[in-house]
């Protein structure tokens, strides 16, 4: 009996529960079910001034017939209807662009809308809208430099900005009145040519600008002014000496955008030769054949940007080295033979003889003592052999110093057995000299008394035809005082 009440109790209590439950669905299927439409996919927004562009994919759910866009927090909100601003059916792709926005960050919430008033989730995106502020905040891009080329080009030199698309650039032209020309500017580009420009002419330009994913451009609110440079002018030559052999090398001091020069000059035997030289930041220099030594040469320059060459109209003169050049005296030395020259009574040093330095007072003078009285000996180490073709003496002649009067040039071809026994002032030292095989009186020569003031005196050494490393200068003066600043030499160095 206990089980089958049981059984009645458990039977009554599933009636029941079952009865709840359709009352619960029975509820929400009498409000009807929520229905939401496609939602739009994905969105872009591009900023201009004083507008966005918005850029969607719309749903293929073909229920949907509009789009409502908002902002400001939904207190703007402007619908479109799709077929309106769809771009590409295929793709479904939509564009609108909402304009007469201030400046500043915004917010745009997109909600597709069918016909029966149901409605999408929303997507939304933020974005910035350019502004006076930002337009007039921005400034011009960088010019390095605007070089001239020859004739009236110029190479204007920039330093690109990323946000900078293009310059607006404007110059006075050397044939009257003033272009204007718009050069586009990428990150990889820094310079641009312009042509029929005035010398020292006026310009300016103004920047345009491309915000990232804008689609607007804008121009800076200023021009930035600048003045064109003078009209470019010739290399330099850095180098011009004689190498033997009737040839000659030349070496230019390069400019921007120099590219060589022509170079003309007298042909040894008669007539010309002309000679393109390359003249860039790694080609300079330039052997010349048959030269005729102290011949006339002329040059002018060739500037190049890209394919545009111009050729200056002005030209260089001038005369071409003798057959000989100076000696450098990189690593000479004195070489303190017996009965030299001393520094005991003039206080000096012997090495100012051979500095360069050529416009001192002096850098010697004698006749202090016996040992330092005229004639005297000055030893020295030429630090390479030298075939020595002149000799070129420096001399101020202040007036309780007179100049050197005569000069004698020794060269040593043996310093096993250098010394002379005598005193150079001794009547018997030449003599000596010439008896010792390692001597050779290379040239004796007597100087003018018109020698006067911060001049060179030259002695040519035609007859020369032996190496020499190590010489000795033997001068003679008038009185115990001679006075000496420079000593240098012409010649070749094999």
């Amino acid at each position: 009996m206990q089980k089958i009440l049981n059984v009645l109790l458990i039977t009554i209590l599933f009636l029941v529960s079952c009865e709840d439950q359709n009352y619960l669905h029975n509820k929400y299927l009498a409000e009807g079910e929520i229905v939401y439409d496609g939602k739009v996919k994905s969105v872009e927004a591009f900023p201009g001034i004083g507008k966005v562009k918005l850029k969607w994919v719309n749903t293929f759910d073909s229920k949907v017939i509009k789009c409502n866009i908002s902002w400001n927090n939904a207190k703007n909100s402007r619908i479109v209807n799709i077929t309106d601003v769809l771009v590409d059916s295929k793709t479904n792709i939509c564009e609108v662009i909402i304009d007469k926005l201030e400046q500043g960050y915004y917010t745009f919430e997109l909600i597709n809308l069918d016909a029966y008033g149901n409605v999408s989730l929303p997507i939304s995106i933020q974005t910035k809208v350019i502004g006076d502020q930002v337009i007039s905040e921005a400034t011009n891009l960088l010019f390095e430099s605007v070089t001239s080329i020859g004739g009236n080009s110029y190479v204007v030199s920039l330093t690109p900005k990323p946000t900078v698309y293009g310059v607006k650039f404007t110059y006075e032209k050397n044939s009257g009145g003033n272009k204007t020309f718009y050069q586009k500017v990428v990150q990889n580009m820094n310079t641009f040519l312009i042509k029929d420009a005035k010398n020292e002419g006026n310009f300016s330009y103004i920047s345009q600008y491309f915000l990232p994913n804008s689609i607007d451009s804008f121009y800076t609110v200023k021009s930035h002014p600048g003045i064109l440079s003078p009209k470019a002018t010739n290399v330099d030559i850095s180098n011009l000496a004689s190498i033997g052999n009737n040839k000659v090398t030349v070496a230019f001091s390069p400019k921007p955008y120099s590219t060589g020069v022509n170079f003309t000059y007298e042909k040894n035997g008669g007539g010309t030769l002309t000679k393109f030289i390359p003249v860039t930041a790694n080609a300079s220099s330039a052997v010349l054949d048959e030269v005729k030594y102290d011949g006339a040469y002329s040059y002018n320059t060739q500037y190049g940007y890209q394919s545009d060459l111009n050729n200056l109209v002005e030209t260089v003169t001038g005369i071409l080295p003798s057959q000989y050049f100076e000696v450098s005296k990189t690593g000479w030395k004195h070489l303190p033979l017996f009965y030299d020259l001393s520094g005991d009574c003039w206080g000096g040093s012997l090495e100012k003889l051979w500095d360069g330095v050529k416009n001192r007072q002096f850098d010697l003078h004698t006749g202090c003592d016996e040992r330092n009285s005229p004639p005297l000996l000055i030893s020295l180490d030429l630090a390479k052999p030298t075939l020595i073709k002149g000799l070129i003496l420096t001399s101020t002649g202040v007036t309780w110093n007179g100049f050197p009067i005569r000069v004698q040039l020794w060269g040593i071809t043996n310093l096993l057995n250098p010394e002379i026994e005598v005193a150079p002032n001794d009547p018997n030292w030449q003599a000596m000299a010439e008896n010792k095989q390692s001597y050779k009186l290379i040239v004796d020569q007597n100087i003018p008394s018109s020698w006067a003031g911060f001049t060179d005196y030259s002695i040519s050494i035609p007859n020369n035809t032996n190496l020499y490393q190590y010489v000795r200068v033997r001068l003679f003066g008038a009185s115990p005082y001679i006075t000496l600043n420079e000593i240098t030499f012409k010649g070749l160095v094999p």
